[in-house]
């Protein structure tokens, strides 16, 4: 007959696991962007939306070149909604500590550059970098008029939702209150 502890350990043991083979899984990690445009057509008027990239990309020190470093974007311009299939990040740079320090994000942008013609309209890229403790932004977006809007650019990370906070909250008293009843026996 099995001693109550060990039948108990097991669960225990599986649920730590299940836990960790989660965390070891890539989860997004989600950005507010806000760009404040200051001269062209869109002087004067702000755009906001929110990206996402896969949490395995922010490696320390780390800087990605790619067509398609997104898992999620959404943004309007101009009354156009731009999503991850139709623009994307073509840099991402992470600084010491894993977090995000620079991204380069549009619609007229390959894996080395982007290049705004003032003849298409909505052609766009906003690029934001935090370089020596000084934040350098640009947006640039056309209206195929022969005229560029620019404007700054201010990236923050997403706030959580409470529901995300309350739900690993009562995972963790779970595991507890089974790790306390298992040792109190």
């Amino acid at each position: 007959m099995a001693h109550p502890r060990s039948t108990l350990a097991a669960p225990l043991i599986a649920a730590l696991a299940l836990a960790a083979a989660a965390a070891a899984h890539a989860t997004p990690v989600a950005h507010q962007i806000t760009v404040q445009w200051t001269t062209g057509e869109l002087a004067g008027q702000a755009t906001s939306g929110s990206f996402a990239y896969d949490s395995t990309l922010a490696v320390p020190q780390a800087e990605w070149h790619a067509d398609t470093l997104l898992g999620q974007l959404n943004l309007t311009l101009r009354g156009q909604a731009f999503d991850e299939t139709n623009a994307n990040a073509n840099y991402l740079a992470f600084d010491t500590r894993g977090r995000l320090s620079g991204i380069v994000i549009g619609n007229a942008c390959d894996w080395t550059s982007c290049a705004v013609s003032s003849d298409e309209r909505n052609q766009w890229f906003f690029s934001w970098q935090i370089l020596r403790g000084q934040t350098l932004t640009l947006a640039v977006a056309a209206d195929g008029q022969s005229q560029l809007s620019r404007g700054t650019v201010a990236v923050q990370p997403a706030v959580p939702e409470p529901a995300t906070g309350a739900l690993l909250l009562l995972g963790l008293g779970g595991l507890l209150g089974l790790a306390r009843r298992t040792f109190t026996r």
